[in-house]
């Protein structure tokens, strides 16, 4: 009786604590809301006010709220620009992506120069399956920016990878700007495995695979890609040389990682891998 109450109240700690921290940003947004009431009763003609609460509604993912808001701050000031702004993010998460467009249109026609207005219409084009002109507004978030994050670079080479036919120099270059800008990130590298995987350019891969930083290079799946490659490309013994080299470093690995499911069929792929290999050298 006495454990399971010590049981119990052990679980509705837990609980407790797991809900705390949406709890506390609950009641923040609740608190920062409560203000801009006031401030709205004594400021109703200030479009900020209406723009502050309307991205509170927006963190809460109320829509209706936010964009009313937003609307609300056009209506006093028509050329209250960064309203758009707000709106058409309003309406991209909402799922309105065609009058998410028209309001991020308006905001760049007012701000050109804008990387987030760039970065968020892209998001639209996207998400609307218009990805040339997603990525060309990427290239203007990048270019309009002094310091583009890693996350702009991987998303515009991401949208054009969807492109029919694959414009793999565009793509190409675009990662090759983005390493020399912030240096041979994995995401980029591996990004760049995959375009010339598609482009059928074996060697060129292997080489990106070789930058890979060291505790990927010699990890098992990198080990298969190559050894993939090297069969792609005629060379047998290559192969085989990191089929063997997989298995045994999924041998070095403590007994319960072998065990796992994704080590258990990477084994599996290797052995398969050496025995087509052997197969093929008998005939």
């Amino acid at each position: 009786m006495y454990s399971n109450t010590i049981l119990s109240l052990s679980i509705y700690v837990l609980l407790t604590l797991l809900s705390a921290p949406s709890l506390y940003a609950h009641g923040l947004s609740h608190q920062r809301m409560h203000t801009l009431d006031h401030e709205i009763e004594r400021y109703p003609k200030d479009p900020t006010l209406y723009i502050r609460r309307g991205r509170i509604y927006q963190e809460t993912k109320q829509w209706d709220d936010a964009l009313f808001d937003f609307e609300t701050a056009l209506l006093i000031d028509p050329t209250f620009y960064k309203a758009f702004y707000w709106q058409g993010n309003a309406l991209l998460r909402k799922g309105d992506y065609e009058q998410a467009e028209k309001s991020l249109q308006k905001y760049l026609n007012q701000k050109p120069d804008s990387p987030a207005g760039h970065s968020v219409i892209a998001k639209v084009y996207t998400k609307s399956g218009n990805h040339l002109k997603a990525a060309d507004h990427l290239d203007l978030a990048i270019s309009n920016d002094n310091n583009p994050p890693p996350q702009v670079y991987l998303e515009r080479a991401k949208v054009l990878f969807k492109v029919h036919p694959i414009p793999d120099g565009r793509i190409n270059r675009g990662l090759n700007e983005a390493i020399k800008k912030h240096g041979s990130i994995s995401t980029y590298l591996e990004l760049l495995i995959n375009l010339n995987i598609n482009t059928k350019n074996y060697q060129q891969a292997l080489v990106w695979i070789d930058k890979l930083p060291a505790n990927l290079n010699r990890a098992p799946r990198w080990l298969i890609k190559k050894a993939e490659l090297e069969a792609l490309k005629g060379d047998q013994n290559n192969a085989l040389k990191f089929y063997q080299m997989s298995i045994e470093s999924i041998k070095n690995l403590p007994q319960h990682k072998q065990n796992l499911p994704v080590y258990v069929a990477m084994r599996k792929k290797s052995k398969r891998g050496i025995d087509q290999i052997l197969e093929f050298r008998d005939k």
